[in-house]
């Protein structure tokens, strides 16, 4: 296969689920990978999130370019043992989530934000996002984020008890 041509050395993610594949290394020798789920929707939530989340009037060339590092970020050092180069789908609220924070410290850095959210300013202030994991410079968008993030709660279709 093409992974054999070139020697061991293809990199591979697929628009659609794929499961894993057992390759045929230069040496003879055989491993198994399991490809990663490549899609747009690793980038494109969380900068818009990103942007609704900070309020920034300007999507940069920049800014993707910090989303792709934070989704690349998003990767275990397990995934990319088995050859993976995207986090789970599983995983993507929370890749989201990073996107956002990483696209609105860009922004803010970058002077696209003509207003801060009062929001933002108050927690900034008060403190309100102690408990958030991230390094101090990003706990405050990701307070915000977290904030602004739609959560879907569902009623039960049916009612028991008529």
């Amino acid at each position: 296969g093409i992974n054999a041509e070139y020697g061991g050395r293809v990199i591979f993610a697929a628009g659609s689920p794929y499961g894993p594949v057992t390759i045929t290394k230069p040496d003879g020798g055989q491993t198994t990978i399991s490809p990663s789920q490549a899609n747009n929707m690793f980038i494109y939530p969380g900068t818009g999130l990103g942007m609704v989340a900070s309020g920034a009037s300007t999507v940069t060339d920049s800014m993707f370019y910090v989303a792709a590092k934070q989704l690349a970020d998003c990767v275990s050092d397990e995934e990319l043992r088995q050859g993976k180069v995207f986090p789970k789908i599983s995983d993507i609220r929370e890749v989201s989530r990073k996107v956002a924070v990483a696209i609105a410290k860009k922004a803010e850095n970058d002077g696209l934000i003509e207003t801060l959210p009062s929001a933002l300013l108050k927690a900034r202030k008060e403190g309100y996002f102690h408990e958030i994991s991230e390094s101090y410079a990003d706990r405050s968008w990701a307070w915000l984020v977290s904030q602004v993030m739609w959560w879907p709660e569902y009623r039960p279709a049916v009612q028991k008890g008529f």
